[in-house]
């Protein structure tokens, strides 16, 4: 004890924590930089006033950025789940009560999911802090040593309850199917990795479901799927989305809009792409250029070399995670460290799927290259969560 101690006193004021893993903090500022570039260059377009709306959105991105920065430093230092596991409850509800809050704010794109910031014309999106908030609830539930009597449903009710309750805000009342799916994709891979001797039965179930659903999603892209899906009973711009998915230029001036002008901005790229600031396709064949079809730009202006610096950076990133969600003893630090992977993992298979008629369009941001301050900023929280969980492994303290 009076070692922790000592070696706690040794902590830096300033910076990240002794012993972070430095690879995983480069890789995220890098990326994060790359993305200020692209997200201006996204925003030049023949508008009148493209010096100010690229000026706004730049500075923007910058301040979320900075925000983000300090809550991952915070965070790094301070997170300790003995000590944070007793104000998941609590967080619990505020992060229901933003869910909730966003109802009230008008719906974009039919969507309810954002809540208004006054002055600074951005917004918060709560659901993107609902992921951090379900993994620390996992942790919480499954994780920590449980009484010998207690029996299944006691254990995975608390998380099967919130996990539902997220679920039908944010699917059902925000009508944002994409953060929803995400969520449950977090949760699920989570839970997954308990090992609870409870648990066992009902995973090798859910291994079984998880395939069963692949193949499900395959069928439903296939053209004898699509003809199901045309005369399913839900709305006809989801119905469109499938159909996109799998003929992106059967429609390309109607519902495939989007989607073709995005594989277009990918075969214009070539090798090294067309030169920062050159992308045509952002002057107004791609609406949302900064965020859902932002590695479209990348990939006109950057080329696949620029694609590939960016996924190889992703790729540094998510090796990291696995790498301590391997080493490190504790089972709670293997759901954050394992979580925080997938969370940026099914990001990039949706955004980037989505851009390329891959999947159907989602409208989930691409972490760290995308404009919005929410998305950011909780990404840099579940980095800063495991960036204290890598340096005290590292140190010795587990």
């Amino acid at each position: 004890m009076n070692k922790q101690n000592n070696r706690k006193l040794k902590l830096p004021k300033r910076g990240m924590p002794y012993k972070y893993d430095f690879p995983l903090f480069f890789c995220c500022i890098v990326l994060s930089l790359i993305g200020v570039v692209f997200i201006g260059s996204a925003k030049i377009t023949s508008s009148s006033s493209v010096i100010r709306d690229v000026s706004f959105s730049v500075i923007k991105q910058v301040l979320f950025l900075s925000i983000a920065l300090f809550t991952m430093w915070f965070f790094s230092h301070v997170y300790r789940f003995e000590t944070f596991r007793r104000f998941i409850p609590t967080g619990i509800v505020f992060i229901g009560g933003l869910l909730l809050l966003c109802l009230f704010s008008p719906a974009r794109n039919g969507t309810k999911a954002w809540i208004p910031i006054p002055f600074i014309g951005s917004t918060i999106q709560p659901s993107e802090f609902a992921k951090t908030m379900m993994m620390l609830v996992v942790a919480r539930y499954c994780c920590y040593p449980k009484k010998s009597a207690d029996t299944f449903w006691k254990i995975i009710m608390p998380p099967l309850l919130v996990l539902l309750a997220y679920f039908i805000i944010i699917c059902f009342l925000q009508k944002d199917l994409g953060s929803a799916a995400i969520l449950v994709v977090i949760s699920l891979s989570c839970f997954m990795l308990t090992t609870h001797p409870l648990f066992k039965k009902w995973q090798k179930r859910l291994y079984v479901c998880i395939f069963i659903g692949i193949f499900g999603v395959i069928f439903l892209l296939s053209p004898l799927g699509i003809e199901c899906i045309k005369h399913a009973p839900i709305d006809e711009y989801k119905i469109n989305r499938f159909i996109v998915s799998v003929e992106p230029f059967s429609d390309r001036h109607g519902m495939g809009f989007q989607v073709s002008n995005s594989l277009i901005a990918f075969a214009r790229g070539g090798l090294i792409g067309q030169g920062l600031g050159s992308s045509v396709q952002k002057f107004g064949y791609l609406p949302y250029a900064d965020s859902d079809f932002i590695i479209a730009v990348i990939a006109e202006e950057g080329g696949l070399l620029m694609l590939t610096v960016v996924f190889a950076l992703y790729g540094i990133i998510l090796w990291r995670l696995l790498r301590y969600a391997l080493r490190v003893k504790k089972e709670e630090n293997k759901v954050m460290l394992f979580g925080t992977a997938m969370y940026l993992f099914v990001h990039i298979i949706f955004n980037v799927g989505g851009a390329t008629a891959f999947i159907p369009l989602t409208g989930v941001p691409l972490l760290m290259l995308s404009s919005g301050g929410t998305s950011i900023v909780s990404w840099y929280l579940a980095v800063g969560i495991c960036q204290a969980i890598i340096a005290r492994y590292r140190r010795g303290e587990e």
